[in-house]
């Protein structure tokens, strides 16, 4: 029974991190679309 908690716990850890992750890139690609857009429009 320990057991089982302990790997649901990690299970739900991992799943955190993993959209945490998915976030962090989905931001750090529109920033990075913005500044392009930025350049783009300043040329």
């Amino acid at each position: 029974m320990i057991i089982y908690w302990l790997n649901a716990i990690r299970g739900s850890v991992v799943a955190l991190w993993h959209l945490r992750l998915i976030d962090t890139i989905k931001t750090f690609l529109e920033e990075i679309h913005t500044v392009f857009l930025l350049v783009f429009f300043i040329r």
